[in-house]
């Protein structure tokens, strides 16, 4: 029966498998073609070449579909539709009445938070450092991984400036962007779904970076910095710098935060979108936490004392404000979606 479903599983590698990973966006599917993709590009068996190429291929095309939408893009006013054909299938659910131009900005904002989720799947499976960096055509500058999640950081920093309220002025009214006076307002959802992706993908890649580190057990030489002359940690290190870009976004998100204003100044889809990427914030933190224990900092280890989070108050107190901004819907101490949906550390703290 193994021998059968390997033969299986060689087959439907045989058959493409990288090709309906790009056309496909349901979950379920996109984590067994990851998976069968990932199993033979690792094994040991007369496949694993036709695998790794075949990984690397999908790797590629993936790499080229997300650079060429945040490229093409200064705003979400798209002057040009960037959908390719693999897409055009997926992304004729978000079209709705209106001009072109609204019409080309929620197909692109669909089409990258497809993209996005193909690398989060994908990215549970397998490092994406070395896939990325081979995906990068010849004669064009290196794609390092870090470079890559600059680029996933920028995007959704821009997605969320442009729908943070301005800064308090003393004025009771806040000052709401422009982008949430447009027509169609269905590219907000779109856009919360793709700043979570972005999220997600980017905790996933510094696990991956974070264990290779580990494994590894030795830090460069220009990373370390002599502390009082007696111990050693990193202060430049590439985990070091995509954990702080990423808490930077997590700030960004609870700056979403509209306690302290009446929401009925606020649109419907204003108030979900800064519901949705407050949420996700909380869960990003707290898997944050777990990932760099604050034990760390006791560890022989100078690797792990560099990567212990110990100054997390602000995660902390980012997933805290939210709750209390939501302190009616968990009242009476009844269990409640928005607490049920937090890590499993933080709900006894509101249940």
């Amino acid at each position: 029966m193994q021998r059968f479903l390997l033969r299986l599983r060689i087959a439907l590698c045989r058959a493409g498998l990288s090709d309906l990973y790009l056309e496909t966006s349901d979950d379920q599917v996109l984590e067994n073609i990851a998976s069968s993709l990932t199993f033979f590009a690792h094994g040991d068996h007369a496949r694993k070449a036709e695998a790794q190429v075949q990984l690397k291929d999908m790797t590629s095309a993936l790499t080229k579909r997300f650079l060429t939408l945040v490229t093409c893009e200064t705003s979400e006013n798209h002057p040009k539709s960037t959908i390719t054909s693999k897409d055009s299938t997926e992304s004729q659910s978000s079209l709705v009445d209106g001009d072109n131009e609204t019409s080309v900005a929620l197909d692109n904002e669909h089409s990258l938070s497809t993209c996005l989720n193909r690398f989060r799947v994908l990215s549970k499976r397998c490092n994406l450092a070395a896939l990325v960096e081979m995906a990068t055509d010849e004669g064009k500058e290196e794609m390092s991984i870090e470079k890559f999640c600059t680029s996933i950081g920028m995007m959704a920093k821009a997605r969320l400036d442009a729908r943070q309220i301005g800064p308090d002025t003393g004025s009771a009214e806040p000052i709401i962007p422009a982008t949430w006076t447009k027509a169609n307002e269905k590219i907000h959802s779109l856009v919360a779904n793709s700043v979570g992706e972005a999220l997600s993908l980017l905790l996933s890649i510094i696990a991956w970076q974070t264990q290779i580190s580990i494994e590894h057990g030795v830090l460069d030489t220009d990373d370390f910095e002599a502390v009082e002359g007696i111990t050693e940690k990193a202060t430049d290190h590439v985990v070091l710098r995509l954990r702080s870009d990423l808490v930077k976004l997590l700030q960004l998100c609870w700056e979403q935060c509209l306690e302290g204003f009446d929401l009925g100044l606020f649109s419907e889809e204003h108030r979900r979108f800064a519901d949705e990427v407050q949420q996700k914030a909380c869960h990003i933190s707290g898997d944050l936490r777990s990932l760099f224990p604050k034990e760390w900092v006791d560890s022989s280890s100078a690797l792990l004392r560099s990567f212990a989070l110990t100054d997390d108050g602000f995660l902390v107190g980012g997933s805290v404000r939210y709750l209390r901004s939501k302190e009616e819907e968990v009242s009476d101490r009844k269990p409640n979606l928005v607490v049920l949906n937090l890590p499993s550390s933080m709900q006894s703290l509101f249940l």
